[in-house]
């Protein structure tokens, strides 16, 4: 049995909660939850922290990183894909009204990410 990478893993998220591709948004929420699973228990300010560095990561800015990450929730929001994010995140989050926000879905998709990880570790051994 293969064992899945974390980025394949998160990948695997971001398709089923519908956040296309193509988007700059898509790639930085992969370099976001990828750069948190690396932090387990740091706390982690996402305008003075995380963004720069995924905007120094991508020579972009931290204003354009926040703005695509939100583009890419609506984006993911406005498809319709409500059921498998509520699937996916559990229903308390109330995902079929409410869209989370950048924090919010940086921190599901970590925790989710990171479930699945020890789920497989459990099962390999």
């Amino acid at each position: 049995m293969q064992v899945q990478s974390a980025d394949q893993k998160i990948v695997k998220l971001l398709w089923e909660v519908g956040i296309p591709m193509h988007v700059h948004g898509y790639h930085y929420l992969l370099q976001a939850v990828h750069l948190m699973l690396l932090l387990p228990q740091a706390t982690v300010s996402l305008s003075h922290q995380l963004y720069p560095c995924i905007a120094q990561h991508f020579h972009t800015t931290s204003s354009s990183v926040e703005r695509s990450i939100r583009h890419a929730i609506n984006m993911a929001w406005q498809r319709g894909h409500l059921t498998a994010a509520d699937g996916i995140f559990g229903r308390s989050q109330n995902l079929t009204h409410d869209k989370p926000t950048n924090g919010e879905m940086i921190a599901l998709l970590t925790e989710k990410t990171r479930m699945m990880m020890y789920d497989e570790a459990t099962h390999q051994s």
